[in-house]
């Protein structure tokens, strides 16, 4: 759907884990009329959390390139082990289909 989404991937080189990201978005559906992409921002990985013997981010924070912070998100309950909840994957009562193209 989004073919010209981009990702600049930044590894930290002592470790080898993924410590960011530069990145936009192109998805025609999320973006005002005659706006072909968001402007880059930048994700920035700063906690991660060793879950059944893999590590995995746990929170990130997201730059406009100025540096303002955008956003932040903090990831919690992962599990590699415990089985899919299907009703997760079940639309609720008064949800919408985006139907959209891109």
């Amino acid at each position: 759907d989004t073919p010209d989404d981009y990702y600049v991937l930044y590894i930290h080189p002592g470790n080898h884990l993924l410590k960011g990201c530069k990145y936009v978005v192109t998805y025609e559906a999320l973006l005002p009329e005659g706006v072909a992409s968001t402007p880059e921002h930048v994700l920035i990985f700063d906690r991660y959390q060793t879950v059944e013997g893999l590590v995995v981010p746990v929170h990130y924070s997201i730059y406009e390139l100025d540096g303002s912070e955008y956003a932040t998100c903090s990831i919690e309950d992962w599990s590699f082990s415990k089985p899919f909840d299907e009703a997760k994957a079940m639309m609720p009562a008064g949800a919408v289909l985006d139907k959209s193209t891109p």
